[in-house]
């Protein structure tokens, strides 16, 4: 389950510089896969019910003495049903906010659904995701991250960032982790660090020398 953290990421880059259209071709594509493989168990109503109300079990309860990530909460709230409820809407505050920092470059997210609204067959960026263009701040998690300017795709680094702030969302907000689930995004640490850090840095940097410009002669 754990890739699905990806999966707002992937729409993201999807509907906005492929096209609408192609998010919900996407969508389809995703959920006839589903239904292909859960076909042995929809040849009847009862079968059909039971499978949906296993697979998709969305009032499961979470044993508190199997996680990690809130272990310190204590038995008593983390098994309380409002506690899943309240990482739920933080998970989802937490996309759209970087969702609306993602568009910034676009546009702002306004702009964007203007567009797809206004030509759904077309992507509603202003430039292919494919096209030289700089990547400065389009998916810096925080704020811009000067030390990666360049005129490269921003493929390289952009996409990238996105899907692995969306990962370590998912991950934040996950009901219950235990150990093994870590290998999902360890790995990315380095690299939302290593961006938001350089971004801190080269910005504290230039605001230190734009009020001290006596800074420059000494």
């Amino acid at each position: 389950m754990s890739i699905l953290l990806f999966l707002p990421a992937l729409s993201y880059l999807i509907f906005v510089y492929h096209s609408p259209l192609a998010f919900v071709q996407h969508a389809l594509l995703l959920v006839s896969s589903q239904i292909i493989i859960a076909s042995p168990f929809l040849t009847s109503v009862t079968l059909a019910k039971q499978y949906f109300a296993q697979a998709f079990d969305f009032n499961r309860e979470f044993l508190w003495e199997w996680t990690v990530n809130w272990r310190w909460l204590g038995g008593e709230v983390f098994e309380d049903p409002a506690f899943g409820k309240v990482l739920l809407m933080i998970h989802a505050a937490g996309l759209g906010a970087m969702a609306v920092r993602w568009s910034e470059e676009e546009g702002g997210v306004t702009a964007l659904l203007r567009r797809a609204w206004r030509n759904p067959g077309s992507s509603p960026a202003r430039a292919s995701l494919t096209s030289n263009r700089k990547v400065s701040s389009r998916f810096s998690v925080f704020g811009p991250s000067k030390l990666i300017q360049s005129n490269a795709c921003p493929l390289c680094a952009g996409t990238v960032t996105v899907f692995f702030t969306s990962n370590l969302l998912g991950i934040l907000c996950a009901r219950s982790l235990h150990y093994q689930f870590y290998v999902w995004f360890y790995h990315s640490l380095v690299w939302l660090l290593w961006e938001t850090w350089d971004g801190l840095e080269i910005d504290v940097m230039q605001r230190s020398v734009c009020h001290k410009p006596d800074a420059l002669h000494g």
